[in-house]
C-alpha cells in the first residue's frame, strides 16, 4: 500500500520542471556547434567523430542529466520511478524523438530525464498533437499528446492508486496515452505482483499480459489465473482482483 511518506514525496515532486536556461560547462558557441553537427544526423547523439566533439558532448549530456534529474525531484519524468545518481542508469530523454527531428536534438526545451524502460518504450513514437509541426519545439501543453515534463503537472493527468499503480487521473486521455506510450503497464504489473506471495513471478507475467491486451476475453483468461494465484497471496491480492474485474 502507498505510505503517507511515498504519497507526499510523489505529490511534492510532480510539478512541471523548469526548462534549463543555459549551460554552465559548455559554451554557447560549442552548444551551437552541437546543434549544427546533429542536424540531419540523429546518430550523432551516440557517436561523435572527433575527440574534441566527444568531450563537449559528454559535458553537455552530463549537465543536462544532472539538471533535469534534480528538477524532476529525482524521478523519471513519465513513470515516477526514482532515478539513481549514476548517469549510466537513466537517459537524457528527447521528448520529441531525435530520429525524426534531429534539428531540435540539442534544444534544452526538448530534453528531460527518464528511466531507460520508459525512454526505450517511447522510442520514436509520435507525441505531438495532430497538426502540430516541429521544429521549432512546440511550447504549449496542448501541442502534446503525452504528459510533458516542462508544460504539464504530472498530478493533473496521472495518479497512484492504493496499490502504487499508476493510473490515468479521471480517465485523462493524455494520462492514458503516456501509460501506453511508455509501457508503464510493465512497472504497474510488478507493483501489483508483490502482493501475490510466492506466485509473484507468474502473477507479474500474467498482469503484464492483462494490461497489454484490449480484448475482454483475453483479459478474463488472465484474471482466471490471477484468481488462483491470489489464493496464495495476501488479502490485498484478492482486493486487486476485485479492482481489475471492475475495470474489464
Amino acid at each position: 500500500m502507498t505510505t503517507t511518506m511515498e504519497t507526499t514525496m510523489a505529490s511534492n515532486s510532480r510539478i512541471k520542471a523548469s526548462v534549463m536556461k543555459r549551460l554552465k560547462t559548455v559554451k554557447a558557441a560549442q552548444h551551437q556547434a552541437l546543434r549544427v553537427a546533429g542536424n540531419g544526423n540523429p546518430k550523432y547523439w551516440k557517436s561523435q567523430p572527433t575527440v574534441g566533439e566527444q568531450e563537449i558532448f559528454a559535458k553537455f549530456k552530463a549537465e543536462v542529466k544532472d539538471y533535469y534529474r534534480a528538477e524532476q525531484g529525482f524521478l523519471c519524468c513519465y513513470c515516477s520511478v526514482f532515478l539513481h545518481d549514476d548517469h549510466s542508469t537513466f537517459d537524457a530523454e528527447h521528448i520529441i524523438d531525435k530520429s525524426n527531428h534531429s534539428s531540435i536534438m540539442f534544444e534544452l526545451s526538448n530534453l528531460a530525464a527518464a528511466c531507460r524502460p520508459c525512454n526505450r518504450a517511447k522510442n520514436r513514437k509520435q507525441v505531438i498533437a495532430a497538426g502540430v509541426v516541429a521544429p521549432p519545439v512546440p511550447t504549449k501543453d496542448t501541442d502534446y499528446q503525452i504528459v510533458h515534463p516542462h508544460l504539464d503537472n504530472w498530478d493533473d493527468y496521472l495518479e497512484f492508486d492504493e496499490f502504487d499503480r499508476i493510473r490515468a487521473k479521471n480517465q485523462s486521455p493524455k494520462g492514458a496515452f503516456t501509460i501506453r506510450t511508455c509501457k508503464i503497464g510493465g512497472i504497474n504489473a510488478a507493483r501489483l505482483a508483490i502482493y501475490f506471495g510466492k506466485g509473484r513471478g507468474k502473477a507479474e507475467k500474467s498482469l503484464q499480459q492483462f494490461f497489454r491486451y484490449k480484448q475482454k476475453s483475453k483479459k478474463h483468461a488472465h484474471l482466471d489465473l490471477l484468481r488462483k494465484l491470489a489464493r496464495r497471496g495476501t488479502k490485498d491480492a484478492r482486493a486487486i482482483i476485485k479492482r481489475l474485474e471492475q475495470e474489464v
